[in-house]
């Protein structure tokens, strides 16, 4: 046969003619998948076929198997375009891909795989995002709302028709591709309230409860998908007729229109409007290590000579700031309601933490919302400078007070870090350690400090609140130094001190109501520290003096207690500000569309695409619309594809015998699985079965079932997680706040991207809904309030979702496959139709026949129900096409479905 064949790595330019050996033959292959396996495509065109290796056609793929690069070898996709001669010109095009390479033998070839355009579709989809297929739908809704930063009052005010995303009540929600109706993600419609009487903007801890969610259109999908493969260079239209693309519905009550997806995905505010952020100030000293020393007994049961409550038993941190002095030398912090959070200052030496006070915690900021923020010194500078460090040992091991401490001593060989710690909730989370302009962990040398005496009383003889160490558990009969003793040097001074960076790259994950404070430290890293300290105590009556002291060696293990302080301390304040979008809080927060899918939606075009398939039943097929010269995407199942009837008498080969065989095995049951995401209403009864799943007999003396386990869902009731009680609150049990503020839900408030891939129809809105977010008080708001803080949700706003999602639409066509009461739906029906169930167990039919080349060149003949009187009574289905090309015809040989 004569046929040219050309290549190009672009669509419709740069065509290449490629050497073929002589009296090449085409061979023609159709397969229209019964598996109900949506990765297996049915597709126009597809053969293996080798061309020789010669040097045109390696200068056409730029790639030599003696001489090039293992990175040249061709992976890529290729166009084709095939030629084929005779009275006419018949041309068929689409993917070509290098399989193989021979050489050194008699007839070295390139081994090639032509195969249909719908193999690029599903390559290209898997590359890409959904923020990105939307960007490039075709309407002015894209330009105008997509991609444009609205406000969360032109959000929550405005009509969709004017700009918003506001429903009205009890109209249908105008046709977009994107809208925001009301998801249930904590059973409030059929649990709490019966109805959608609040949404979240935030709930619990984190960012991922989030309630304002975007919900997708099915029909809107699939025309997205089209206009991207347009806007990568491959002019392209999606058809169904199934989805009523460019096809009027097929089926009258599926109303796909209403058909929509909640995809595991969420609205976001743009973190470059209203920045959140906030401060927090280091102390003029912090204790970074600070056990308890107050018991009269050291670890061998064997008794202290002193025992000390001074800056109690952990390490301190907080906020440091405004402060009001309180009785009995305690303080009571200030608390200021900033923008983003309760910002509570308090003086940094603690107290005893007994009947509620703060404890160890000198301060703390609590958000009112959840964000992820970059941590930076609040100047802005990339680094501290400050003039000197104290650090002061009052005590080595667990009972020997510091009298000298040795440093310049050959022994003294400790080395220390420099830290800023970060806490949330009482505990430390980050712990930074700083470092010099080169990225190296600072590192002080014992050597290179001073000693000087610390802020803790050692000398004095007479009573004073002054006094921290002690010989007895009432703390009455202080411990000092006898009048030998007065010189003491128990705090090492580095006046010294290289510019302090903080570690690169430094993230945090801000939770709402969280308190956050902060402290800077130094610890011991390695060494040894040669010390003086008393060995022996005589009491005094109403007090004990050291009367002897010896020197040691200590380890970074014997530093119990050390105290920090930086004179200029502030240097070391810290800011976070946040790095990347949040959920919405403020009226003037801006959105983004575009921005929110590109950041939360994760599952990807083409899994969509394959979840609606395999839930419709659908596969996808190539066409050609030759009057607009656009390619054409068909999804459908393919009972809906096969249109019309030929009679094919005129070509079947009689030179050839006909042959028909038994079918398959007789189904026994149809399986017809939703994915469990478990969550509540996925099953609800807890019979293992998931919800709007069926298994239906089809033949009593069936011997094998058909099971069809979807990797999507149905969007019943809610997608709320399991029940929950309420949990124990003082706050609430003790009337400090009501049941409302706290926001108790009947069922896990589930996260935005558990909620999987479902499907729904949209209905008009008959409510509106109040909109609640997170707000936070302490003792200042409530003041018998029983924990330091505590979360409430406050009314934000009064808002009409964009409709209310169900599993049914209005003409009564349900998405389970079997109802509440145990009957079959349309949605089964439409399974069922599928060839691989319904004609299962019928005959098939192989037989060759004699076609037109032109009759290639699309699907059309294919798919149409074949009748042939010479052959067989009944009409045939085609499965299955194999033959080959010589000028003019296609000689074929059919396996077809007896109908």
């Amino acid at each position: 046969m004569i046929f040219k064949l050309e290549v190009s790595t672009q669509p419709t330019t740069g065509f290449e003619p490629v050497d073929l050996f002589p009296n090449q033959q085409l061979n023609y292959d159709i397969d229209f998948y019964d598996s109900l396996d949506v990765n297996k495509v049915a597709v126009p065109f597809s053969t293996d076929m080798r061309i020789p290796l010669t040097d045109t056609n390696i200068s056409v793929f730029g790639y030599n198997p003696f001489t090039s690069a293992v990175v040249d070898y061709p992976k890529e996709d290729y166009y084709f375009k095939i030629s084929v001669y005779g009275s006419a010109t018949t041309t068929l095009q689409g993917m070509m891909n290098i399989r193989s390479i021979e050489y050194l033998s008699n007839e070295p070839y390139i081994e090639i795989l032509l195969k249909d355009f719908v193999s690029k579709y599903i390559s290209d989809l898997k590359e890409t995002t959904l923020a990105e297929v939307y960007d490039k739908y075709a309407s002015s809704w894209t330009s105008t709302i997509y991609r444009q930063n609205r406000t969360m009052n032109t959000f929550l005010t405005n009509s969709v028709a004017a700009g918003g995303e506001r429903g009205i009540l009890n109209q249908n929600p105008l046709d977009r591709p994107i809208i925001f109706p009301f998801v249930d993600f904590c059973n409030d419609v059929h649990g709490k309230f019966g109805y959608a009487a609040r949404q979240f903007t935030e709930y619990g801890v984190g960012m991922d409860r989030a309630g304002i969610v975007p919900v997708f259109s099915v029909k809107n999908f699939l025309t997205a998908i089209g206009d991207w493969l347009t806007f990568e260079g491959f002019n392209t239209r999606v058809d169904s007729k199934l989805f009523g693309l460019n096809h009027t519905s097929a089926i009258e009550d599926f109303q796909p229109e209403k058909l929509h997806m909640v995809l595991p995905c969420k609205l976001e505010a743009d973190k470059d409007v209203k920045t959140r952020e906030f401060h927090l100030n280091q102390a003029p000293f912090w204790v970074g290590t600070n056990e308890n020393m107050s018991g009269i007994n050291n670890a061998d049961s064997i008794r202290k000579q002193i025992i000390t409550q001074w800056f109690y038993h952990n390490e301190t941190f907080g906020n440091y700031g405004t402060h009001t002095n309180g009785e009995g030398g305690l303080t009571i912090s200030n608390t200021v309601g900033a923008a983003y959070g309760l910002d509570v200052t308090d003086a940094p030496y603690p107290d005893d933490g007994q009947d509620g006070r703060a404890g160890n915690e000198r301060g703390y900021f609590a958000p009112y919302m959840s964000f992820d923020a970059d941590i930076t010194y609040l100047s802005g500078s990339a680094f501290a400078e400050v003039a000197q460090i104290q650090y002061e040992i009052p005590i080595f091991d667990e009972d020997r007070m510091t009298y000298q401490i040795k440093q310049t001593h050959e022994d003294s060989t400790m080395t220390f870090g420099v830290f800023i710690g970060i806490y949330e909730n009482g505990y430390q989370i980050k712990k930074l350690r700083l470092e010099d302009s080169n990225g190296d962990a600072v590192v002080l040398n014992a050597s290179d400090a001073t000693v000087q005496q610390g802020n803790s009383d050692k000398t004095s003889h007479q009573s004073s609140p002054t006094h921290q160490f002690f010989y007895d558990e009432d703390f009455t009969e202080f411990v000092v130094f006898d009048s030998n003793y007065q010189t003491v040097q128990d705090m090492l001074v580095w006046e010294e001190v290289p510019a302090l960076y903080i570690p690169s790259d430094l993230e945090i994950e801000i939770n709402s109501e969280s308190r956050y404070g902060v402290n800077y430290y130094i610890e011991p890293i390695d060494g040894e520290l040669r010390a003086e300290v008393g060995v022996t105590s005589v009491s005094h009556g109403s007090h004990w003096l050291i009367t002897q002291t010896n020197t040691f060696n200590y380890t970074t293990a014997d530093i119990r207690k050390a105290i920090t302080r930086i004179p200029d301390y502030a240097n070391l304040d810290l800011k976070f500000v946040a790095n990347a979008n949040y959920n919405p809080y403020f009226i003037n927060d801006e959105t983004n569309i575009k921005e929110s899918l590109e950041n939360t939606a994760k599952v990807t075009p083409f899994k969509v695409l394959v979840d609606i398939c395999k839930r419709f039943g659908c596969g996808l097929f190539y066409e050609y619309d030759s009057s607009l010269n656009k390619n054409i995407l068909r999804v459908d199942p393919l009972h809906l594809v096969r249109t019309g009837t030929e009679n094919i008498n005129s070509m079947v080969d009689d030179l050839k015998s006909v042959k028909v065989s038994i079918g398959g095995s007789r189904v026994k049951n149809l399986v017809i699985e939703n994915k469990d995401f478990n969550l509540f209403f996925d099953d609800e009864d807890g019979d293992d079965v998931t919800t709007g799943s069926t298994t239906q007999e089809i033949n009593a003396d069936g011997t094998n079932d058909i099971e069809i386990k979807l990797d999507s869902s149905i969007y019943y009731k809610s997608v709320c997680g399991s029940s929950i009680d309420n949990p124990d609150n003082q706050n609430l049990e003790n009337k400090i706040i009501s049941e409302a503020e706290i926001g108790f839900t009947k069922n896990l408030f589930t996260k935005h991207q558990d909620v999987g891939v479902r499907f729904a129809y949209v209905d008009k809105p008959i409510y509106k809904t109040r909109l609640k977010r997170p707000k936070v008080v302490n003792f200042t708001h409530r003041p018998n309030i029983y924990t330091l803080t505590q979360k409430i949700y406050e009314d934000w706003a009064l808002h009409t979702f964009n409709g209310r999602l169900f599993h049914y639409n209005t003409a009564g066509y349900n998405l389970l496959a079997e109802d509440e009461s145990g009957n079959t739906t349309d949605y089964y029906d439409l399974i069922s139709q599928n060839e691989k169930v319904k004609y299962s167990e019928n005959p098939t039919i192989e037989f060759d026949m004699v076609v037109s080349v032109d009759k290639l060149a699309s699907l059309d003949f294919f798919v149409k129900t074949l009748n042939c009187s010479r052959i067989n009574a009944a009409s045939i289905l085609v499965k299955n096409v194999e033959g080959e090309v010589f000028e003019d015809y296609a000689y074929l040989t059919i396996q077809g479905l007896l109908q």
